[in-house]
């Protein structure tokens, strides 16, 4: 189990509406940070570009700049609600396999195609869409393939530590 998975949020849609995150920072993530207690937790920092424009001023003029909305602070787990889109098991495993294997092959001959074949068949990121009802937002987002696992488990222990 990992000490924390760090989602990447592509798209995100906030009271409906489809926003623009800043992407010149890389404040635009959700941490899943399970633990070994009850609860995990998710910690949200992004930065959301409104639509509206705000007066800036400078040293010497004004300038009218895109005025941003900062989302952070902590979610229980139950308070965001995950669905994966990515089919684990689907052709982009298949690709990677293939292209990692004849890489392999080049350089290291056949016993290079079968580590380069077992190399590229991990799969590498995770499609998500996520929904934050306390915030009414909700985006696509992307997450290494680690955090399925550590997902579940975590959602199993919470439902089994609420029949008690």
């Amino acid at each position: 189990m990992a000490l924390w998975h760090t989602i990447r949020i592509d798209r995100v849609k906030v009271d409906g509406e489809e926003k623009q995150i800043k992407s010149d920072t890389a404040l635009h993530e959700l941490t899943f940070t399970p633990d070994g207690q009850e609860n995990a937790v998710f910690e949200i920092n992004a930065q959301i570009f409104t639509g509206r424009k705000i007066k800036k001023k400078g040293w010497i003029f004004t300038s009218e700049v895109d005025e941003l909305d900062k989302y952070s602070g902590t979610l229980d787990f139950s308070d965001v609600s995950i669905e994966i889109l990515s089919d684990v098991e689907g052709t982009e495993v298949v690709r990677n396999a293939g292209t990692s294997a004849l890489a392999g092959a080049v350089i290291a001959g056949p016993l290079g195609a079968v580590a380069g074949g077992w190399l590229g068949s991990k799969v590498k990121n995770i499609q998500l869409k996520c929904e934050i009802p306390q915030l009414n937002m909700s985006f696509l987002g992307s997450v290494s393939s680690g955090f399925i696992e550590d997902y579940k488990k975590t959602a199993e222990r919470i439902a089994l530590n609420e029949e008690f």
